[in-house]
């Protein structure tokens, strides 16, 4: 049984960027539906961020809640400015200004009017160096977590397909190899009698994977950004946070 995937790569799905157009237009019944599955992807690593800039996880539930619900009623998404960078950083830029409002006004709550008229103390002066250091540690919190998400949907796709040809547990068997795990001799011998494979099969398996590992990370990437120019970058940052590296 081959183990070549059922469906063509040929067309890209529609991107984030059209769905940003789709709720950015006066027909919002259009548009609810793909706000809503705009606002599923970001939401675990919005409230990564959330979380990392301080907060409990409820209370990051609710700010990103709060956030997203006055960003699409606000018209939010129309300002979304697609020459100038990833949908991704747009958002995550967007969170912070509402984090960093969230605080400036519970900061202006605690003062009294005589205190805020006067300049600003040397306390006040760290915390505000406090949150400045804060929202880059959460910033590298946000990545990780879009990181994670790109390759948790990547391999969900590719795993849905194995398993709806009745290849599952090749699938699983083949995937820690693909993902760097290195074996031993006797080790592939053994998975290829699990499999009932013979050691060419079992090869080419493992080379099939591991390129369409690559080809539908680079459509899940593809539906995040505009252009095909912007999948290398993608690519490069993606690599780079899940192996930790600093910007």
């Amino acid at each position: 049984m081959s183990d070549a995937p059922t469906t063509t790569d040929a067309s890209f799905p529609t991107t984030r960027w059209t769905i940003v157009r789709q709720a950015s237009e006066d027909d919002w019944r259009t548009a609810k539906e793909a706000l809503e599955s705009l606002c599923a992807d970001y939401l675990k690593p919005l409230r990564a961020y959330a979380r990392s800039r301080g907060q409990s996880d409820a209370d990051a539930r609710d700010t990103v809640q709060e956030f997203l619900s006055r960003f699409v009623a606000s018209g939010g998404f129309a300002k979304a400015d697609k020459p100038e960078g990833r949908l991704r950083t747009f958002l995550l830029r967007s969170l912070r200004n509402f984090i960093t409002d969230q605080w400036r006004r519970q900061q202006t709550a605690r003062r009294t009017v005589e205190r805020n008229a006067v300049s600003l103390d040397d306390s006040s002066l760290q915390e505000i160096a406090d949150a400045a250091v804060d929202s880059d540690k959460a910033s590298e919190a946000y990545d990780r977590e879009w990181a994670r998400f790109v390759m948790d949907k990547t391999l969900s796709r590719i795993r849905a397909d194995y398993q709806s040809r009745d290849r599952l547990g090749l699938f699983e068997k083949i995937l820690p190899l693909v993902e760097g795990r290195s074996v031993s001799e006797e080790e592939r011998q053994s998975l290829c009698r699990e499999l009932d494979l013979t050691s060419n099969a079992f090869g080419v398996a493992v080379h099939r994977l591991r390129n369409r590992l690559a080809r539908t990370l680079r459509e899940v990437i593809r539906d995040t950004v505009e252009d095909d120019a912007d999948i290398e970058d993608e690519l490069r940052y993606l690599g780079r946070v899940l192996r930790g590296e600093p910007e």
